[in-house]
Order: C-alpha cells, then structure tokens, then sequence
C-alpha cells in the first residue's frame, strides 16, 4: 500500500529519486518482512502452548547486525549517490 501511494505502482516502494529499482531499499523490506514473520509465529506459537511471558523472545545479535548493514545501506547509497551527481 506504501508503494501504491507513493508512485501508483505495486513497486513504488522499492524505486529511489532516480525512478530506478533500489537494492537497499529491497533488502531492506525483505529483511523486515523476514524478522516480523519469525517474531509473530514465535508469539503465536508461545501464545499455543499457554507460555507465561508469550512475548519474551529474544533475537540473535546476529540477526540485528545483519539488520543493522541493510540499514547503513540503506541510509549511505543516497549519500554516496549525491555525493558523485555534486
């Protein structure tokens, strides 16, 4: 819906300024559908077998380092492109 709004495209969400496909902002998106799903079948399944604290789940550090360089990625490829366009 966020990419729909923005350009009137399913892939609206995935294009930069430069109306091209942006590979961060892909990682980006998969890395958070990827995480949010695991979390949510995680609680659901706590939630199933009547856990106490359902919701106490704990994520690798692994897994937010992971997240942590699609982000830089994300963040720097806008600045390395304005940087080589000046």
């Amino acid at each position: 819906m966020a990419g729909h709004g923005i350009l009137g495209l399913w892939r609206g969400l995935l294009v930069d300024e430069r109306n091209k496909m942006s590979l961060s902002r892909l990682q980006m998106i998969l890395w958070t559908i990827i995480v949010l799903s695991g979390f949510l079948t995680v609680a659901l399944l706590n939630i199933r077998s009547r856990q106490a604290d359902a919701l106490s789940i704990t994520v690798p550090p692994q897994l937010w380092l992971l997240i942590g360089i699609s982000t830089t990625s994300l963040i720097g490829a806008p600045l390395i492109l304005n940087t080589k366009m000046a």
